[in-house]
């Protein structure tokens, strides 16, 4: 009975606010997703509806199957309430980005500027090469290297130190032709010091080496690669080239769904373009169709475009654990995985794992992580990042993925265990029945 009351109150209720929502969407013109907005933000109940039921059932106006029934309905209505407007919001930032205008041949895309800020020691002189091979050659400014000194009371000491150590990068970047500036900032904060530079240099894109021997994902020590890209909204590339860039022969590209949805698609595929047609070498899209036609039509309006290779990308579950996939690559590859910051229109739970799997599985290819500016509020808490805000959505979903694995792994184990164990007890046993059965 208390089912049945459950879903006709719940079918009620779901009509009740559906039909309002669609009564607004035709008499002020708002579009499906703007409506569903509007059904998944009111169609949630909760406090009040308790709130009456329980007086009801106290003055015994309402029995139990009614009291039962109603949480029933406060469930599915908020279950269905979030992922609708989760659902409906994303669509409203999807449509917003295709309508806003880019002007990408203003006098501002010619004269770019790339920055290279240190974390964790010296960049690598083939990373100063990949900044080099993907900067926009009719730019007149040149690459800025940046180094965040402590304010404490040798922070002038240490920003004479920092200047001097890495006059040798100037020299070599001098080899190829290349300027390179050395700018060194005091701050408390090493991502606060970055994202203060960012703004004041009116850097369009940041370059950084892969961390080292520390692990990437590092929440207790604010000077790793994943600070830096938390602490701006600009395109973001953290790469490790193992071996000399003229070697490679293939660039493999793992492109999520709606990637061509953020702010800095163009950007990268634009960048990731130069890098091959610098190489020579073809570009590998793992993709779905949507995305394949929105590479296609960026790549074709390029003067110059490099050899397109598609490979489609049937579920995102094929790379959620990288492992699977290593067979698929050459030690002369170059793999490019666009990933994307939280609260991005492209954003997947599983991207939090992906550069330690990249690291583990893929350590003697050459590698790099994309994070395409976005629309999201990162810009916001740029004024903010001395502040440690928790996630629980999101590490909960980690730490849920986390469990699951090794769950699976202590269950695969413990069942060939078992099978083992079996199998001896009744070799065991055969080995009994022989030595019975002989005279």
């Amino acid at each position: 009975m208390t089912l049945i009351i459950a879903a006709l109150l719940t079918v009620v209720a779901i009509a009740g606010k559906w039909l309002p929502a669609f009564l607004i969407q035709k008499f002020f013109g708002f579009s499906t997703a703007q409506r569903q907005l509007i059904f998944g933000l009111s169609s949630s109940r909760a406090a009040a509806t308790i709130a009456i039921v329980l007086v009801g059932y106290k003055a015994r106006i309402l029995d139990l199957n009614i009291l039962n029934a109603t949480i029933i309905l406060i469930l599915i209505t908020c279950i269905v309430g979030s992922m609708v407007t989760e659902k409906a919001a994303k669509q409203i930032a999807v449509d917003e980005t295709q309508n806003t205008p880019e002007d990408e041949n203003s006098e501002e895309s010619f004269s770019e500027q790339i920055l290279l800020p240190i974390a964790g020691g010296l960049p690598s002189e083939r990373v100063l090469e990949f900044a080099e091979f993907i900067r926009e050659k009719r730019s007149p400014r040149p690459l800025i290297l940046l180094s965040v000194v402590p304010n404490d009371h040798e922070a002038e000491l240490n920003m004479k130190k920092a200047k001097k150590e890495l006059e040798p990068m100037v020299n070599y970047a001098a080899s190829f032709d290349t300027k390179l500036d050395i700018v060194a900032t005091i701050d408390y904060n090493f991502s606060s010091g970055i994202s203060r530079m960012v703004k004041e240099l009116r850097a369009d894109l940041v370059v950084c080496g892969w961390p080292q021997h520390r692990g990437f994902i590092d929440r207790l020590i604010n000077d790793s690669a994943e600070s830096i890209v938390n602490c701006t909204s600009k395109t973001t590339i953290i790469c490790q080239v193992t071996q000399p860039l003229a070697l490679h022969r293939r660039m493999v590209i793992i492109c999520p769904p709606l990637a061509e949805m953020e702010k800095g698609f163009v950007q990268w595929l634009d960048k990731m373009s130069l890098l091959a047609l610098e190489l020579s070498i073809p570009m590998q899209f793992h993709c779905d169709r949507t995305s394949r036609i929105a590479i296609n039509d960026n790549i074709a309006a390029m003067p110059s475009s490099p050899n397109l290779l598609f490979e489609p990308m049937k579920t995102t579950r094929d790379w959620e654990n990288l492992s699977r996939q290593r067979k698929r690559f050459k030690d002369d590859d170059i793999v490019v995985m666009v990933s994307a910051r939280r609260d991005s229109v492209s954003y997947k739970a599983f991207f939090d794992q992906t550069p330690e799997q990249l690291e583990k599985h893929f350590g003697g290819i050459s590698k790099i992580m994309i994070y395409p500016a976005s629309y999201g509020p990162a810009n916001i808490a740029e004024g903010y990042v001395d502040i440690v805000v928790p996630e629980p959505i999101h590490i909960g979903a980690s730490a849920i993925r986390h469990i699951r694995n090794e769950l699976s792994q202590f269950m695969r184990k413990n069942r060939l265990q078992l099978r083992q164990t079996l199998q001896n007890k009744r070799r065991a046993k055969k080995k009994r029945q022989k030595k019975s059965d002989k005279p």
